[in-house]
Parts: structure tokens; sequence; C-alpha cells
């Protein structure tokens, strides 16, 4: 039978039926075109590029207060903050984890076919039905309109299916820090609160309290009393922070992994 003989409500029925199944196929097309079989190579260690995949420049802000470390600092300025996130935006677009410019390219053309596919039945079906002289047509437009705003939304997510998988890896990796987070001022490597807020949020951070302990932190370094806490102004995105600790911060191991040094002097040894 053909479906443009079908009388009002059933082809609205048909149409809603058609709109589902390619708003279905568009996103399996999408997620299987965007998911690289090869995983990304960027720096995990990076707390602000964590972020920034994440949530873009507000997530990178938002960690960024909770650091006392002078990098943290130079960022929270806005020439140094517009820099680092168009780094952090190129690295990440490089490794398609953002929508490069043949990821956009790409979208745009399986948009395209989404929109010919609804637009084209629906346009047949009304000029069939004007030219019978009917014109309750109205709902037919809106299911159309709605449809082919659906699939924009599809087609256009901010992360592709490989930073989504990226972000998903990551928070597996540091599924340990939920469950371990306990003091900024053990000096432990395993403990990240730069970390913890980078891949779950700040808001993961006032779940152990180390948002008041990162303010504490804050304060102690501005009373000058941050030599006397080795847990303070620790920041594990940043190794300058060994350089002016013990003199265990050049000899131990420890420090040469980057991610290794962990809370900054506290973590390589503040005995």
């Amino acid at each position: 039978m053909n479906p443009f003989d079908l009388p009002g409500p059933q082809f609205l029925l048909f149409y809603t039926i058609l709109a589902g199944i390619v708003l279905g196929v568009l996103l399996f097309w999408r997620r299987r075109a965007e998911l690289s079989a090869a995983p990304a190579r960027i720096d995990l260690s990076d707390p602000y590029l964590i972020a920034y995949l994440r949530g873009g420049r507000t997530e990178v802000l938002r960690v960024a207060k909770h650091s006392t470390s002078d990098h943290a600092s130079r960022m929270l300025e806005t020439d140094g903050l517009n820099k680092a996130c168009e780094s952090y935006d190129k690295t990440l677009r490089r490794a398609q984890l953002l929508p490069d410019a043949y990821v956009t390219r790409a979208r745009f053309v399986r948009l395209a076919y989404a929109i010919v596919l609804l637009g084209g039945v629906a346009v047949i079906k009304i000029f069939l039905a004007l030219s019978a002289g009917r014109t309750n047509v109205g709902f037919l437009i809106i299911l159309t309109v709605i449809a082919i705003v659906i699939a924009s939304v599809i087609s256009f997510p901010r992360l592709t299916e490989s930073g989504k998988a990226m972000i998903e890896d990551v928070k597996s990796l540091y599924s340990g820090l939920r469950g371990g987070a306990v003091s900024l001022n053990t000096g432990s490597p395993a403990v990240e609160p730069m970390m913890m807020a980078a891949v779950f949020g700040v808001g993961a951070l006032s779940t152990y309290g180390l948002d008041q302990q990162f303010a504490e932190s804050r304060k102690k370094k501005a009373d000058g009393s941050c030599s006397s806490d080795p847990g303070c102004g620790s920041d594990s995105s940043s190794s300058s922070s060994c350089s002016g600790g013990s003199s265990s911060c050049s000899s131990g191991s420890s420090c040469g992994g980057g991610s290794g040094c962990g809370g900054g002097c506290g973590g390589c040894g503040g005995s």
C-alpha cells in the first residue's frame, strides 16, 4: 500500500514511526563513525585537560579556582585562561575527542540525508493533500520540524563518541579516588583532589570535605605557614612544586613520572 494514500491520522502515525527509525539510524551511524578503534593519546595526568574535555572552559575555571598553584593562578587571568583553553581545544580536536573539521563535515552530511528523507516525505504528502483540497497539514508540519530539530541535536553533540568513551575510561581509571580520598595533608600520591575535581566535578570534593581543605590550604599559603604543612599548596599538575621541597624529591624515582609526584613536595616525601 502506498503510504501517501493513507488518511491524515494514519499517515501521521506512519510518519512518526518513520521519523523514529531515521533518528535511530542517524544516532547509530554517528556513534559508529566517531568511535575510534585506537584509543587517543592525551596527557591523562593533566587535570585541566581532562576538565576541558568534560565540560569546556567553565570546568577548567572551576578546577583552577580550587587550586593553590601558581600555574592555576595564571590560568585564572583572562588571557592565561583563553590561551590554555585554546591549547586544550586544539589537542582534543586533533585526537578527535572533540569534533574536528572532518568530523563536523561528516555530521553535516548525515544530517542532510536525514533532512532530505524526513522533509521530502512530508513535502510530498503536503503537496498531495493541498492538491486534493485538504488543508489540515499543520500537525504534519509541526511533527516534521520536531523531527528535524531532534536530528540536529543528535548530530551535533559537543563530544565525539571517542570523547565520551575517553571520559568513561578516565572515570574508571580514577574511580579509586572517590573511595580512597582522605586528606590533602597525607602527602600520599594516591590522594589527588585536583584530579577528582577534574574527572568527577568540583561537587565531588564536598562529598569528602576536600573543598574545605582546599580553602584551608589556600589560607595557609597566604599566611606564609605553608612550609610547615607538607600537603599545603599541592598540585598534581605541576612538577615545579617539587623543586623547592626536600632533597628526596630530586633522588626519588617517583618524581620522574609526572603524576607519580602526587601532591607536590608532600607527595615526594615530605618527611
